[in-house]
């Protein structure tokens, strides 16, 4: 099948092979007593696994950052995109954050 992206069940991240595997993830982040947070699947990613989706538009979640923790583990946090409705609440994000 090579890099070719093939539709996937309502529910699976595309950044997963096959829905399958998502299930398999729940269930261990479940079972790991991880929970499920705001980052969901995107805190079990790597810089290099996002950056290879992303080539593939396959992320959901591309502004995707990462940071390491005392233990050294690495964890992705999601930057979701705020769209206030109203313009005078909206937040100018300065140009050096683009970039990251």
């Amino acid at each position: 099948m090579g890099n070719y992206y093939v539709p996937q069940r309502r529910n699976t991240p595309p950044c997963f092979p096959t829905p399958e595997i998502f299930g398999r993830w729940r269930e261990m982040a479940r079972s790991c007593n991880a929970g499920i947070d705001r980052d969901g699947y995107c805190a079990d990613c790597t810089p290099q696994y996002r950056d290879r989706m992303v080539a593939r538009n396959r992320c959901s979640y591309p502004m995707t950052l990462f940071e390491v923790d005392q233990d050294g583990m690495v964890k992705g946090r999601r930057r979701i995109p705020v769209f206030p409705s109203t313009p005078s609440a909206r937040v100018t994000i300065p140009e050096t954050e683009c970039a990251a």
